[in-house]
């Protein structure tokens, strides 16, 4: 696509994560920002950075706040016009980066929290910033606005440190509203992920599991394993290196996210099973959402810490549950999702596999 001749910032800072800015029910389920959660095998940080590249982009720079940078997962695909910084100030970098567009002659540049999942047509947005001539345009869909804006990059000043404040975008005065006609879903509660999944699934928007679909409406991911005897009922997703053990059924919209490990006999429907989490033997997950020894439950809305590591725990060696930027080196040991457990990972054979999903070059598209 032609490059709309603007460059684009993606914030995620202290404040994303589940305690501070995403209510009662991601705070006990998510300590790390809502960013870097995976579903259906991206993030909604790369999927915030790939709607960008192919809306036509000219450069994206991904400001992570230092504290929280540890904690993200990396990227499937990151191209070599995607900077990824760490910040201490992420509000100064915001405008030292704005300071640095205008003066390479991009005269403007979106602005993004990637905490909804949104099929913006950029191009029109760039259109209608024009004829607005106002220095801020903020997405909005029916509901209320979207933390997306386009700004003009020379807003900062010409100073030698550039003036940027806390809630500059939201309270602008020269700024209008662009009104988003593709698909919306807000990431404000856990709910909102499986809703995000359902829709996916059935074509309700453009979204699209990653990884090979192996059957119709059954999509595995590179390194996957799944086991003779378990089931699997389409619409599903089985994540990277990720291994479902005999009798396993997975069924209605169920999403299992990289690095998870699902033990013999267990029955996951309706429900979501995020990045490294293992889930023990003979269990039933419906409705829910499950995070390493944390579940959601959607019908009782609320959120239950287990302490029996046979039931749920992490799969991470260091007892982690977030992705981490060492799951690139966990994704190369395609054999057993559980990488931290020798006795795990000599069990683990390729003949004793239903398949074995490696080296599949796909990538979620994102249609505006």
């Amino acid at each position: 696509m032609e490059s709309v001749g603007a460059g684009a910032i993606v914030i995620v800072d202290a404040e994303s994560g589940g305690v501070s800015r995403t209510g009662l029910g991601f705070g006990k389920l998510i300590e790390y920002p809502l960013a870097f959660v995976e579903t259906l095998g991206q993030s909604s940080l790369e999927r915030a950075v790939h709607h960008l590249r192919t809306g036509g982009v000219r450069e994206t720079t991904v400001l992570v706040h230092w504290d929280v940078f540890p904690a993200m997962p990396p990227f499937r695909d990151l191209a070599k016009d995607v900077v990824i910084l760490a910040a201490v100030d992420v509000e100064l970098q915001v405008a030292l980066t704005l300071k640095e567009y205008a003066e390479r002659g991009m005269e403007q540049a979106f602005i993004v929290r990637p905490n909804a999942y949104c099929e913006a047509d950029l191009n029109d947005m760039m259109e209608f910033h024009r004829e607005s001539r106002c220095s801020v345009s903020r997405a909005s869909d029916s509901n209320r606005e979207l933390d997306l804006w386009l700004i003009d990059s020379d807003i900062v000043g010409d100073s030698s440190v550039p003036r940027w404040e806390a809630g500059f975008l939201e309270s602008a005065e020269n700024q209008d509203l662009y009104f988003v006609k593709g698909h919306c879903q807000r990431i404000d509660h856990p709910r909102d992920l499986r809703r995000l999944v359902d829709d996916a699934f059935n074509g309700r928007c453009a979204l699209r599991p990653s990884g090979k679909e192996i059957e119709t409406g059954i999509w595995a991911d590179e390194g996957s394993q799944i086991y003779r005897g378990a089931r699997i009922e389409g619409p599903a997703y089985v994540g990277r290196a990720c291994t479902l053990r005999e009798d396993t059924l997975i069924r209605q919209c169920s999403n299992i996210e990289n690095c998870s490990y699902i033990d013999y006999g267990t029955i996951i429907e309706d429900a979501t099973i995020l990045a490294n989490t293992y889930v023990g033997i003979g269990l039933e997950v419906r409705e829910s959402i499950v995070n390493a020894n944390r579940v959601f439950n959607m019908s009782r809305d609320v959120v239950i810490e287990l302490s029996d590591p046979n039931l749920f725990r992490t799969t991470m060696p260091d007892g982690k549950s977030t992705s981490g930027l060492g799951l690139m080196n966990l994704l190369k040991r395609t054999t057993s999702a559980h990488a931290g457990e020798a006795e795990v990972a000599e069990e683990v054979r390729e003949q004793e596999c239903f398949t074995n999903i490696q080296q599949v070059n796909t990538r979620t598209e994102f249609e505006s």
